[in-house]
């Protein structure tokens, strides 16, 4: 019987009898550095489009290890494989790159972003509630009604401020703190009065 494969890593399992006198050098030494690269290697790929990451049995490849470090491109898709795995996710591509198995959900990387991916062979997460990720629920749950933080970009010295239903960037207006007088005013006092009791 030939050797075979593991399904998520793709490291060589020997059969009874096989390979006799080459299974420590060089195939166990293979195997060993092939762990050592899924548990803490980092691949780099540039996205522009999208990526397939190349998956090989018994050999190097770009979809084996941990780390997915995206260093460059306009942005696009990867491609992982359909197995069971997770990766850690950084992009400095100038677009969002969206991280799929082909089919299923998927996981979009803004740029500058980490996240923490993962596929049950089918289906890409990340870490977060509710199957989305840590910014989009607090958008969810602050901002509820527009389901969606205003973005930044363009926004500079603005406060985010809504009408009910909508959450937009805006320049504080006068009318927005024409309160904040008399609010001062009732604080300054109850100090005061406060420091004469004493």
């Amino acid at each position: 019987m030939p050797s075979s494969a593991t399904p998520r890593n793709r490291l060589e399992l020997q059969a009874a009898g096989e390979n006799l006198n080459t299974w420590g050098a060089p195939k166990l030494n293979n195997d060993i550095s092939q762990i050592d690269a899924s548990l803490d290697g980092w691949t780099f790929v540039t996205v522009s489009g999208v990526v397939t990451l190349t998956s090989v049995n018994y050999q190097a490849d770009q979809s084996r290890q941990r780390i997915l470090s995206i260093i460059g491109g306009t942005g696009g898709g990867v491609v992982i494989p359909s197995v069971e795995k997770w990766y850690l996710v950084k992009s400095k591509a100038t677009g969002a790159v969206v991280i799929s198995t082909g089919s299923g959900r998927t996981v979009t990387v803004d740029p500058d972003d980490i996240v923490l991916v993962m596929c049950d062979g089918a289906n890409v997460d990340q870490l977060g509630y509710n199957l989305v990720g840590i910014k989009e629920y607090i958008a969810q749950v602050a901002f509820a009604s527009s389901g969606a933080l205003p973005a930044q970009p363009g926004n500079a010295g603005k406060f985010v401020k809504t009408d009910g239903t909508n959450a937009s960037w805006q320049y504080v207006n006068t009318s927005d703190i024409g309160d904040w007088t008399y609010q001062r005013q009732l604080i300054l006092n109850e100090s005061v009065a406060f420091a004469i009791a004493l």
